[in-house]
């Protein structure tokens, strides 16, 4: 099973076509959308269009909770069993079960919001409290927090700018919450079994930027998945260079 999840940016605007190339290049079984704006309207029609193209065919959207346009999408090419939502959160979170092989997966597609770590760890310990179960269970997105295995130098912190800093560190220090909430419930961060902590933002889209290289969109096992990771792969080339202000992840899990 592949799963893949992308921050396309403001609903990849003008640039949805090149979206598609990127996923059809990768060929998930599962994909996460983040930043999804637009796809709810006309019944649709862009969520449709992005999942006839991608061979996609099951979709599920779930509106941005405060009001904005930053929606999530769980697309696959099986259809889900169950899908339900997380609320109420600042952007969406949304939980979908699917057939995999002879395995009944759970995959959790999340957005946690840019505010504050407290804020995303309140989140995220709603989407915990949601899994009934931990075991079968891939995790996907934009964490928008940081993970203590990247072990970010004080160089790079200080860095940040006003936003970045209050979004990511607190007196000074980087905050490592959320990181450590899914640790604490036996997740395993996919990057980290793998060895490849290669950051996911910034591309190259928004040129010249002050934003230090960081790792938001992650793929998340439950412990009975971890030694069935295949691959995981950040996905950069020079259409992925252009196209969002996030790099695409994937990860192969063999189910």
């Amino acid at each position: 099973m592949r799963i893949m999840t992308y921050n396309i940016l403001n609903g990849a605007e003008g640039r949805i076509d090149d979206v598609i190339k990127v996923v059809k290049s990768v060929a998930p079984d599962v994909l996460v959308l983040n930043e999804a704006n637009g796809f709810e309207k006309n019944n649709y029609e862009k969520l449709k269009y992005f999942g006839g193209e991608t061979g996609l065919l099951h979709q599920y959207l779930e509106t941005c909770g405060d009001g904005w346009d930053y929606h999530v999408a769980v697309l696959a090419k099986e259809n889900f069993l169950s899908v339900e939502s997380v609320t109420p959160v600042a952007r969406a979170i949304i939980i979908a079960k699917i057939n995999a092989g002879n395995v009944k997966c759970t995959i959790a597609g999340l957005h946690l919001t840019p505010a504050l770590e407290k804020e995303r760890m309140a989140e995220s310990m709603k989407l915990l409290r949601k899994l009934s179960v931990v075991e079968s269970t891939v995790i996907a997105g934009d964490f928008n927090s940081l993970s203590i295995s990247d072990n970010y130098p004080k160089k790079t912190i200080d860095k940040f700018s006003d936003d970045q800093k209050r979004k990511f560190t607190s007196e000074g220090k980087a905050q490592y919450g959320v990181d450590g909430l899914f640790r604490k419930f036996g997740f395993a961060d996919a990057a980290l079994i793998k060895g490849d902590f290669s950051k996911t933002v910034p591309t190259k889209l928004l040129g010249d930027t002050t934003h230090p290289p960081v790792r938001l969109d992650k793929v998340l096992l439950s412990p009975d998945l971890t030694d069935k990771l295949l691959e995981y792969t950040v996905v950069k080339n020079n259409l992925t260079d252009e196209i969002s202000d996030h790099y695409p992840v994937y990860a192969d899990i063999k189910v």
